[in-house]
């Protein structure tokens, strides 16, 4: 008996502090700006080096699919992502829109694309519809297929 109430007890002070953790990150969230970074087609621009616009500047309807990417400026595996989705750009830039939201803020396009945790990459068709979600770290050939599928939509 004395056991199981300690590693009860062992559990629960680690998942009250991410639980505590979690919902401060919520709030802190909540209170910054709301920033998109679209890629311009032909050009390649790493996240930090972006400009941003509010959000209220953001998206018309598409014409094209989009590839988002939530990203933010500590995380290593975006930062390691930088030079592959910049690649993707380079190559489908003029037939895909790609862009990258800081999820540092962003709170109404984290809601819209279901933000879990970065980096998380969400393919959209041309009708607006979310095709896939993608979480962590992807390679380029990786994600190149998920881009060639996202293309064969109608």
């Amino acid at each position: 008996m004395k056991h199981s109430g300690t590693i009860r007890l062992r559990y629960a002070v680690p998942l009250i502090i991410c639980v505590a953790a979690l919902l401060a990150s919520c709030v802190a969230t909540k209170a910054q700006d709301t920033h998109i970074v679209p890629l311009a087609t032909g050009t390649t621009a790493s996240a930090a080096q972006a400009s941003t616009q509010p959000a209220a500047q953001a998206q018309p309807p598409a014409a094209k699919p989009m590839f988002v990417e939530f990203y933010t400026t500590w995380c290593l595996p975006c930062r390691q992502m930088e030079p592959v989705i910049s690649r993707l750009q380079d190559e489908y830039g003029n037939r895909v829109d790609f862009n990258i939201i800081d999820a540092a803020g962003a709170s109404e396009e984290k809601a819209k694309y279901h933000y879990v945790s970065q980096p998380q990459i969400v393919l959209v068709d041309r009708e607006g519809k979310i095709v896939d979600t993608i979480y962590g770290y992807q390679g380029y050939d990786g994600l190149k297929k998920s881009v060639q599928k996202l293309l064969a939509l109608p």
